[in-house]
This record gives C-alpha cells, structure tokens and sequence, in this order.
C-alpha cells in the first residue's frame, strides 16, 4: 500500500464528520449498504448519529473465519496484535493491563511527512460468555489517558466494536465496525474508496492470520 493510501486508511476506518449534503442519493441514512464482497470479507457503509448528535459514517466488517472462539478471542484481546493485521502501524502495546478482561492500548500510526504521525490510546473491555458462544470487545478512545508526545497528533474520537460468536467448534463469525469524527483529509471522491479498501483489505488479512 502506497504511503498516502496507509495515511488514508490509518483515520480509524472512518471517513468522520459529514453534512446531509454528503449523504449520496442511493444512500439511506442509518440503513447498512454493502461496499465490498472478497476473499471472506463483507464490508458495509453507513450514515448514522453518534450519541452525542453528531453526523458521521461508519463502517462494518462481517466474515467467518476457522478459528475456535477462544483463538479469536485471544488474538483480538491482545492488546498489541493491531499491527499484525493493520497496515500502517508504527508502534502497538499495553499502556495498563487493569485485569484480565480490561486494558489499555496505544496505537502509533506511520504518516508520510509532511503531515504530523498519528496516535491513538483506547480503553478495551471483553465481555466474553463462552457457554453462549459469544464474546464482545468495546474499543474507546481515552485521549487524555497519557500525555501527548511531541509531533503527534491525537486522534480524540474514536469507537470500535467487535462481536465473535461460535458457529460451531472450529468456526466462528466475527463482526467488527467502527466510527470515528476525525473531519476527511481529502476531498471524499478521494478518500473513500481508499479508505474502504484499506478497511476490507486489513480484516482480510486479519482473516487469514486466524484461519493459519
């Protein structure tokens, strides 16, 4: 992926704030519309509220994967597994490990000068109910956890969610999506389908890291 294409899609797989006027005509506001069907990936777009009122566009990863639930779980709870399957990642740990189902991570993205790197720290808590098959991750933007560092530039919104439910003993079904406020970079006929392809290519490849 070309420098320009990682900083794109290193916005959090969001393309952030919009205005009804950019909601396009085939859309319907809050309704999912799929984007990209490949390689065991189903990518969906929509316009919806955050709970604060703001207008903005989120995005959805649906797939199934051969991997046990507990596989998936652990790969997904591991608070520095983001740069396996994320591209553009400089750095990726475990600021806090509060216990064993409650972290905090920072994600240090890699930006093309002349623009300032990227970071963003995350509160992550796993609700997992293995007798249901069923375990969710929330992702939370926690900007204020630690200090900034010098010549990067905080992502302060920033949401995520992933839902891994069993199907049976060696496959599970994992939805991932995510939404963020960060305003677009570039004009939008240029930067969405960038960022929709970075978005369905890294869980594709999340994909194939569970299935090994």
């Amino acid at each position: 992926m070309k420098p320009l294409a990682i900083f794109i899609a290193i916005l959090l797989n969001s393309a952030g704030i919009i205005e009804p006027r950019d909601i396009p005509k085939n859309m319907d506001y809050g309704i999912w519309k799929m984007v990209k069907n490949a390689d065991g990936v189903q990518s969906f777009v929509r316009w919806t509220t955050t709970i604060e009122g703001v207008r903005a566009r989120e995005r959805k990863g649906e797939m199934t994967v051969n991997c046990t639930l507990q596989d998936a779980v652990r790969l997904l709870s591991d608070g520095g597994s983001t740069a396996k399957w994320m591209s553009g990642v400089d750095e990726n740990y475990v600021l806090a490990r509060i216990n064993a189902t409650e972290w905090y991570t920072y994600t240090l993205f890699s930006i093309p000068w002349p623009f300032n790197k990227r970071d963003l720290v995350s509160y992550c808590r796993l609700v997992s109910d293995p007798s249901h098959g069923v375990a969710n991750i929330a992702v939370v933007c926690k900007d204020k956890y630690v200090p900034l560092k010098p010549g990067i530039t905080r992502l302060t919104d920033y949401r995520a969610t992933w839902v891994i439910t069993r199907l049976d003993e060696k496959n599970v079904r994992i939805c991932f999506s995510a939404i963020s406020t960060a305003r677009p970079i570039l004009p939008r006929p240029v930067q969405d389908p960038v960022i929709e392809s970075a978005f369905h290519n890294n869980l594709v490849h999340l994909r194939e890291i569970l299935s090994s």
